[in-house]
């Protein structure tokens, strides 16, 4: 399917993507790429490029850490 300059897609809101894991990791390849190779890194397509790949790429964990911050406690005498 070839798309034409200027035609309009209708999404469907909230509709998930049924990929494969290869399917998954060649968009988000092909995302990538053309975030890195782009001449106008803000422009409004680049950065809805980056929202979609925020939403591919899995986050790291944002949990804290079981063990939690470390503290410094004064030394016994």
């Amino acid at each position: 399917m070839r798309l034409m300059p200027g035609l309009l897609i209708q999404s469907t809101p909230g509709l998930p993507l049924d990929l494969t894991e290869a399917e998954r990791f060649a968009l988000r390849n092909l995302i990538a790429k053309t975030i890195e190779t782009s001449h106008y890194p803000m422009s409004p397509r680049i950065l809805t490029l980056k929202a979609i790949l925020a939403k591919l790429v899995p986050a790291l964990s944002t949990e804290p850490s079981a063990r939690g911050p470390r503290s410094r406690r004064p030394q016994k005498q």
